[in-house]
């Protein structure tokens, strides 16, 4: 008697948006860093070169970089500096230009404004401040044509600087169907996972960026392979 085959089941690769050149500003719950995190590693995994990350209120944490990412040597390419003040952030985004190369693939500043928000500054420091660090990213992203992925802490008078910028704006929200980014040439649908439901935690974006992983590698040429 005969065996019926058995047909391979096709399950779809989740898709996340393309980082372009340009500044990108991601609208996200508060302090949701796994969306952040996985746009940054999902970036690197298609292409060469480093991302440079300039963190406020520990968007930035190493284990859970460690533990998102498909593979070791991705965390090697993520260079973080963190400002814990006002001026510090203002510094290390104002020296950006001469951190960049031609190896950098990414630039990312969380909360960009929430350093600003801090009660030692006057209302004029803060507008100022603003508007140097909304000026410095647009011209950083401009001359080196990089991709700049920002957040903000909230949209309000202080982040008025950023409404006048050139920027993707891309949404990111958890619904009751799955994550979901939209953008103005992106929408992501629900994504599958093993027990038929979605989730939003780790675990969930850890699944996403190995299965990202292994697709990139599949796609990797060989050498000597045509």
């Amino acid at each position: 008697m005969g065996t019926t085959p058995t047909r391979a089941v096709s399950t779809p690769v989740p898709s996340l948006p393309r980082l372009d050149p340009g500044v990108t500003l991601l609208e996200t719950e508060t302090h949701a860093v796994g969306p952040i995190d996985s746009l940054v590693l999902d970036h690197l995994l298609g292409q060469d070169g480093t991302a440079v990350w300039v963190d406020s209120h520990d968007h930035a944490t190493t284990q859970q970089l460690a533990r998102l990412a498909p593979s070791r040597r991705l965390l090697e390419r993520v260079r973080v500096a963190r400002g814990f003040t006002p001026f510090q952030h203002y510094e290390l985004v104002d020296r950006l230009g001469a951190e960049i190369g031609p190896e950098t693939a990414l630039v990312v500043v969380p909360w960009a404004d929430a350093p600003y928000r801090d009660d030692s500054l006057g209302r004029g420091d803060t507008a100022s401040m603003m508007r140097g660090v909304a000026d410095r990213l647009t011209t950083l992203a401009d001359r080196a044509s990089v991709p700049v992925l920002v957040t903000l802490k909230k949209t309000d008078s202080v982040t008025e600087p950023f409404d006048a910028l050139s920027t993707r704006d891309l949404l990111y929200e958890a619904t009751d169907l799955g994550p979901r980014f939209v953008g103005d040439s992106f929408e992501t649908l629900v994504y599958p996972v093993d027990n038929g439901g979605v989730q939003t935690t780790l675990a969930f974006w850890e699944r996403v960026l190995q299965r990202r992983h292994a697709l990139a590698e599949s796609e990797t040429p060989r050498p000597g392979v045509a």
